[in-house]
């Protein structure tokens, strides 16, 4: 199984465009790299409000229940092991156990491709491709009405569909 993250994944979004109306993201490493002496975060050159747009409503949590402190490229396990950021499912599978056992059982997360690997892969999206990390919560939607199907009964109709 792949376990396909969405290409944003370690930038801040700038509220910029590309030529091709796109969001133009800044990695992560570009301020927060420890690696590199002259980091802007080390230098304290980065603005202030630059994560001003990031509205965090997930419960109690704070950056450091998820970021590592001392590396902001990776994040931080409950248990203070780092992982990398491609590592988002383990980080959220600790307080979401259920919708985990939901996703490894394959009804949770989507999915496209084989279900019969021996033809092809079968890759499914990682936590935050479809929810935003700091305000995972979906809004409350109505459901999309039940299939037409002509071999199952209507409601309100005692019969059923003709064999």
């Amino acid at each position: 199984m792949i376990v396909r993250n969405p290409p944003s994944l370690g930038t801040v979004d700038t509220g910029l465009r590309d030529a091709m109306g796109a969001s133009v993201g800044v990695s992560c490493e570009t301020c927060h790299d420890p690696a590199h002496p002259d980091a802007l975060a080390r230098k304290g050159e980065v603005p202030q409000d630059f994560h001003g747009g990031i509205s965090v409503a997930h419960g109690e949590l704070g950056c450091a229940s998820c970021h590592a402190p001392e590396d902001r490229t990776r994040l931080r396990l409950a248990d203070g092991t780092t992982v990398p950021m491609r590592e988002v499912l383990q980080l959220c599978g600790q307080c979401h156990g259920p919708k985990l056992r939901d996703f490894s059982k394959g009804s949770h997360g989507g999915g496209r491709g084989f279900w019969d690997r021996s033809r092809g892969p079968w890759v499914r999206d990682s936590c935050v491709a479809c929810h935003a990390a700091h305000a995972p919560a979906y809004p409350l939607v109505m459901p999309a009405p039940p299939p037409n199907d002509r071999f199952l009964p209507r409601a309100g109709h005692e019969e059923l569909a003709h064999d």
